[in-house]
């Protein structure tokens, strides 16, 4: 590739980096919402008092057991004065250094779609992931194909310890698939490789106040992954119509059933995919976290005719994916500005008359304690005499004034194009 064309391309990463930046550390967009608060919740508590506790989760007794947490943990000790700002700085942060990573992976690939695709695929993934904990898996991912291209078998073991406890699913669904291509590798720095586990295990052990058994114990009888869950609804709007990733099954499937071709063993590991994503209708990010992996597999590992095609698919794909989450983004800061400031001072000012509050909550007002994810400690002297139920505008409609006293939905040329936009705003919803 020329050198001409090559300067446009970086001239493009470094409009989608930093626009992606603005969006996210100047104005703290978007606005977290649906499982992200659980995982802000416990980066909060972490920071604030060292405590593996989330009040989201009050039939545990507010304990933080069998999800990952090492993550959690990271961000809250990253964090050095627990704001807002630096949470999304940290976010932000990790797609840079696997951006990195990629492109020091694929160093020796001659074909610049490849390079090109993937990054653009990564970066979508991360993005619409937010504050889950599958973009820091997918970092990890990319940082265990680093050390098997520089033969470094203790940081293997290392980046695998700490993918069991961010993220058990994805060390499960993704060390299946990673094993049975790497089978040989594996063998041969087996010593190495358990010794970087070990280590890492140890730390992990010394800083997580819980029995690690019960780690373990939690997500085999947890019953997340069950037939009974499934719906055809569901499954249309986790899979199907996936926010800022549509029709996103059937690219999964197509890059698995190309590796398939070329390895059919992995069929053995098809009902485990079906296991961690279809099979409840739900966690669609499980899957969407390994599928950077899989295309990654496909380039590296597939002689395909039709490589070309996956690329520009590929790109396809981010452009009807990612362009409406940075236009909605965009759109929010031009007509709301940053209104974090506004809900915060609000919930303070009136929060003994708050019943039900925003699941942003603990990053726009950390210093509230919680009964459970959406009210006050004292919400029952509070259901007396409240005269509030606020909920966020990026979630769902509710017939009532919102905060800023403008319209939650996002229009171009009087032409609605979202719904609701992505910023701080709430409903004020009076009783």
């Amino acid at each position: 590739m020329n050198n001409f064309f090559l300067k446009y391309i970086n001239i493009f990463y470094f409009l989608l980096f930093f626009l992606s930046f603005v969006a996210e550390y100047i104005y703290n967009l978007p606005s977290p919402t649906g499982d992200d608060k659980f995982f802000i919740n416990l980066f909060s508590n972490i920071c604030l008092n060292n405590s593996f506790t989330s009040e989201f989760l009050p039939q545990f007794e507010g304990k933080w057991e069998g999800h990952g947490f090492f993550r959690e943990y990271l961000f809250g000790k990253l964090n050095y004065n627990c704001s807002i700002e630096n949470y999304f700085l940290i976010n932000f942060t990790l797609k840079i250094i696997t951006f990195f990573l990629i492109i020091n992976i694929s160093r020796d690939q001659s074909n610049f779609f490849f390079k090109f695709s993937l990054v653009l695929l990564t970066f979508l993934c991360q993005s619409i992931i937010s504050f889950r904990p599958e973009g820091f898996a997918i970092l990890i991912i990319f940082l265990i194909l680093h050390s098997i291209k520089n033969n470094n078998c203790f940081l293997l073991g290392f980046c695998a310890s700490t993918l069991l406890f961010s993220q058990p699913t994805i060390f499960f669904l993704f060390g299946s698939i990673f094993f049975l291509l790497n089978f040989f590798f594996i063998i041969l720095g087996l010593k190495r490789i358990i010794l970087g586990f070990l280590c890492c295990f140890i730390f992990i052990y010394y800083i997580y106040p819980y029995n690690i058994l019960e780690y373990f114990n939690f997500a085999k009888d947890s019953g997340a992954y069950h037939y009974k869950w499934f719906s055809l609804e569901s499954f249309s709007f986790h899979f199907i119509y996936t926010n800022f990733f549509p029709f996103f099954i059937f690219y999964f499937l197509f890059l698995f059933f190309i590796l398939l071709r070329k390895f059919n063993f992995l069929i053995i590991i098809f009902p485990i995919i079906i296991l961690f994503g279809p099979l409840s209708s739900k966690h669609e990010y499980n899957l969407i976290a390994i599928t950077p992996y899989l295309l990654f597999c496909v380039y590296d590992k597939c002689k395909i005719n039709f490589r070309i095609l996956v690329s520009y698919i590929t790109i396809f794909i981010f452009v009807i994916g990612y362009f409406p989450f940075l236009t909605r983004n965009l759109f929010t800061i031009v007509k709301f500005g940053n209104n974090f400031s506004q809900t915060s001072q609000f919930i303070k000012n009136n929060i003994n008359k708050i019943n039900v509050l925003p699941s942003f909550v603990k990053l726009t007002n950390p210093e509230i304690l919680l009964k459970n994810h959406d009210q006050p400690m004292n919400k029952e002297l509070i259901y007396k005499n409240y005269k509030f139920n606020i909920y966020e505008v990026n979630g769902s409609r509710h017939n009532c004034p919102t905060l800023s006293s403008m319209s939650p939905s996002l229009s171009f040329m009087n032409f609605r194009i979202f719904n609701s936009n992505s910023s701080y705003d709430v409903y004020v919803c009076k009783k």
